[in-house]
């Protein structure tokens, strides 16, 4: 893995462009709309600045906005830590065999092993092995960083792999000749129900920034093959130059379905989801899936505004007042509407042509509105804080496992 850009760096540093390893980027400096300089640590722990004209990020989009100096705003950041990534590793395995199975690559789909993939990279190309009479063979396991497994020695992994391999039947223990590991922090975008806002919220932020550009799958946050990442690359280096390429345009398809389609089938791309065209219906989602995605969004204190008790209060107990108030006046001026009200009746209603009983009717009225308003809001309140806050936690708890 990783042979062809190994190689582009040799071409480059023969051209007299060396590519630096192992320098961190620490912040990224920036100042009205363009990005002037790059703190870095070199591997000896010292800070170094780089600066330049024109800037081009590959690097997880969380982290270059959790690296911006001065810091964007609460609600961009909010959605760079809302962003999610998978980890994997790749235990590679020379196989003292010359053929060992004519694929490209093949997935793993029994549960009896962790294995998730295999690729066989001679079968990509005959230049990716120093010998073809053996095999290399890619082992791939899809971890999160945290996972147990990650943190295996080398040889553990290397181990596994072998026996993983022996248990599935497509080898013998003794073909193993060498092994190694490598592995590959975020490889993978998350695609989880709020990447899409905030995905949206940290684009919108970038484009205030005249000469960065983000490539690739993590400098874009999408599931390009490699193909699209490199295209991605050749459109940035064409805007320095002047053209106007979108880079985001890359990969876009206005559909999305797990079956192929001609168009696409015979390029073998892999499509990202998009937005159905118009004559699709809309995808419904639950109440739990709307308040969810405010929560990402950081929109949930718009959706779910808190409502003023003394305000509701004063509200239902004007309104009770007033109907109160109505309702007497119109009895009091039309009493042949209701003749067999007694007088304890009528006084008791507030009938009684006594305007001080007719005050207190409706003060009374009022009164008994403010409580009943002020009381709903309260116990509307109550209960949208307490299944906000059960909400919050599911949320925070299906992020954590990436953070």
């Amino acid at each position: 893995p990783g042979m062809m850009w190994e190689r582009c760096a040799e071409l480059l540093e023969a051209q007299g462009s060396p590519t630096v390893f192992g320098q961190p980027v620490q912040q990224i400096y920036h100042h009205n709309g363009r990005v002037t300089a790059i703190k870095a640590l070199n591997r000896r722990g010292e800070a170094t600045e780089i600066t330049g004209r024109e800037f081009i990020s590959t690097m997880p989009l969380r982290e270059l906005i959790f690296s911006l100096s001065p810091a964007p705003p609460d609600k961009v950041l909010q959605a760079a830590h809302n962003l999610r990534y998978r980890d994997y590793l790749t235990v590679v395995l020379v196989i003292d065999r010359e053929n060992v199975f004519p694929d490209n690559w093949i997935y793993i789909h029994t549960p009896e092993v962790k294995l998730g993939r295999i690729q066989n990279y001679k079968n990509w190309s005959a230049a990716m092995v120093p010998d073809t009479s053996k095999t290399a063979l890619g082992l791939e396991y899809f971890l999160w960083e945290q996972d147990a497994e990650w943190k295996w020695p080398d040889e553990r992994l290397i181990e596994t792999g072998i026996r993983e391999c022996v248990q599935i039947g497509l080898i013998r223990p003794g073909e193993v000749l060498d092994g190694t590991v490598v592995r590959m922090k975020k490889a993978y975008p998350v695609y989880d129900n709020y990447y899409h806002r905030s995905l949206a919220i940290i684009r919108r932020y970038l484009e205030q920034f005249s000469n960065l550009q983000t490539i690739g799958r993590n400098g874009l946050h999408r599931y390009n093959n490699q193909d699209h990442s490199m295209m991605t690359g050749v459109y940035a280096a064409r805007n320095i130059f002047g053209e106007t390429n979108d880079v985001w345009s890359v990969n876009i398809e206005q559909e999305y379905h797990e079956e192929s389609r001609p168009e696409s089938s015979a390029s073998g791309e892999r499509l990202v989801p998009m937005r159905p065209r118009d004559h699709a219906p809309e995808p419904q989602h639950t109440f739990d899936e709307i308040v969810e995605e405010a929560y990402a969004g950081q929109v949930v204190e718009e959706l779910f505004a808190r409502l003023d008790t003394l305000a509701m209060g004063i509200a239902v107990g004007t309104v009770s007042g007033l109907i109160c108030a109505i309702g007497i006046l119109l009895l009091f001026y039309h009493p042949a509407n209701m003749p067999e009200l007694s007088g304890l009746t009528r006084e008791t209603l507030g009938l009684d042509p006594d305007w001080v009983k007719i005050v207190i009717g409706i003060t009374g009225a009022s009164g008994a509105g403010f409580l009943l308003g002020s009381s709903m809001s309260l116990v509307r309140n109550c209960l949208i804080k307490f299944y906000l806050g059960f909400t919050r936690k599911r949320v925070e708890a299906s992020q954590t496992q990436a953070l």
